[in-house]
């Protein structure tokens, strides 16, 4: 069966119109990408201008709490602090050290209190302080996605840990915790560092990867449609 038969000229119609509903497919998902990460850049700016909520023993809707600033009063609970492995600050390896605060009526929240270099040593732990008595914390609000891949079934060693969720600290610590996490903004002398990395909220580059996926899904039919005419003119000529 030759290459120019109507069947072959059929199958090709169809694997084209295929790659082109694919192009157009991711291109949309590209622009969809665009519009989530310009709504964020417009809720996080006009957050960013009010007030915080308050923190306390009633549980928080996470769907509103989210990038919200936000204000707790209570106090540490040392020893139950997570410390999640694998952070990296201006190039450095690390730990984001979470503690749980103390509402009151039972209710805790968990605090991202902020970054803390790797020993040189595996064995050794990092040092910082947790301050005793009742703290004021400011910061925003996080509802926690809980999207992570996990290499190996050893995801804790004591309380360094390589993933961290509510759910997970729930069932490991035993305690009431809301739904939401801080990342605390506020000062504190405990030799953390706390300058968080900024959200991903740029569109632009998922507006031109979209374009790309559409210029894809011009170009397809226009090269097949060139090479048809240059394929006819010279059929003519011979």
């Amino acid at each position: 069966m030759r290459l120019s038969s109507p069947v072959f000229r059929v199958l090709g119609f169809i694997a084209g119109a295929l790659l082109v509903a694919v192009f157009i497919l991711l291109g949309n998902w590209q622009l969809g990408r665009a519009q989530d990460k310009e709504a964020l850049r417009l809720r996080i700016e006009t957050l960013r201008q009010e007030p915080p909520v308050l923190i306390a023993a009633a549980p928080a809707d996470p769907a509103f709490m989210d990038w919200r600033p936000v204000a707790a009063r209570g106090s540490w609970v040392a020893d139950r602090t997570i410390l999640v492995d694998n952070k990296m600050h201006r190039g450095k390896p690390g730990f984001h050290v979470v503690t749980p605060l103390k509402l009151g009526g039972g209710m805790h929240v968990l605090v991202y209190r902020g970054w803390v270099a790797a020993p040189r040593l595996r064995s050794e732990l990092p040092q910082f302080t947790t301050p005793a008595g009742i703290v004021e914390v400011t910061g925003v609000a996080r509802a926690p996605r809980g999207r992570f891949v996990e290499l190996s079934s050893a995801t804790r060693e004591g309380n360094i840990w390589e993933n961290l969720t509510v759910e997970r600290f729930r069932a490991w610590a035993g305690m009431e915790v809301q739904p939401v996490v801080i990342r605390q903004t506020s000062p504190a002398e405990d030799g953390l560092a706390r300058d968080w990395e900024p959200p991903d909220v740029n569109a632009t580059k998922h507006r031109f990867i979209a374009f790309q996926w559409y210029a894809f899904a011009v170009m397809l039919p226009a090269a097949v449609l060139i090479l048809r005419l240059r394929r006819r003119k010279k059929e003519e000529e011979s």
